[in-house]
């Protein structure tokens, strides 16, 4: 690539692991999940990050441009890092369903994590269209519905996530889960065992960054995950920080 790309960028670090391309499309997100390390990495405060969702600047102009550069790139671009483009307030906006109009009508592939739910329908007919170029994922925490509302207060509730990535998966779409963060072995193997049928692959990350961490036996509780995947022999990978707990 001679031509510097503006808005679709390669991750570093942790990010790495979870996609080669990546594009942010919104400032802030009101999923409002108090794990979240977005505010901290991104300087900005919490309650900040949170209450207010926009557009980033001149958003779909660059992607315009990204996609003259990548033409013929077959990596996936992942769809958001830095916040969700199904969340509450990206609804008041086009910008996504824009974005993946772009990207996908110029043969670029699209990987999407969401905490939205049936928010995210908005794009099935898109998604159905392009279903080879398409990656649905959803990113899961809390086994119980009452934990969800409590600690992520804005995305959609565990359950419906999940009835959303069945309804993606019957409509033929390559579907996984980001079970990352772990906050306990016991929500991470309910929740393995709640959609083995209808994911395709399981992308596995310990908590970080908040005091919770120090409450749980990551060694066993990493160990117990493993042993969940392996009954029911699906397919996952598990986080280098976190695969050097069982080694």
């Amino acid at each position: 690539m001679n031509e510097k790309l503006m808005k679709v960028y390669q991750p570093t670090g942790l990010a790495r692991e979870y996609a080669e391309l990546a594009c942010n499309l919104f400032n802030g997100c009101d999923s409002k999940c108090i794990y979240c390390f977005n505010p901290k990495l991104l300087h900005k405060s919490v309650d900040e990050f949170h209450s207010t969702v926009t557009p980033q600047k001149d958003v779909i102009k660059k992607i315009k441009h990204d996609v003259k550069i990548l033409e013929g790139d077959q990596r996936e671009i992942l769809l958001c890092f830095t916040c969700d483009a199904y969340s509450s307030g990206a609804m008041e906006h086009t910008t996504t369903t824009e974005a993946l109009e772009i990207l996908l009508e110029h043969g670029l592939n699209v990987n999407v994590l969401t905490k939205g739910g049936e928010r995210s329908l908005k794009d099935y007919k898109l998604f159905k269209r392009y279903k080879d170029q398409v990656r649905y994922g959803i990113s899961l925490v809390f086994s119980d519905d009452n934990d969800s509302l409590k600690y992520e207060s804005g995305a959609a509730v565990t359950s419906e996530r999940i009835e959303t990535l069945y309804r993606y998966k019957r409509a033929g779409i390559r579907t996984w889960i980001s079970l990352e963060p772990i906050w306990s072995a016991e929500d991470a193997c309910e929740l393995i065992e709640d959609t083995w049928l209808f994911s395709d692959h399981y992308k596995i990350g310990k908590l970080n960054y908040h005091p919770h961490t120090k409450e749980v036996d990551w060694r066993e509780s990493i160990q117990k995950i493993v042993e969940q995947c392996k009954r029911n022999a699906v397919d996952y990978t598990l986080k280098k920080d976190t695969a050097k707990l069982v080694i």
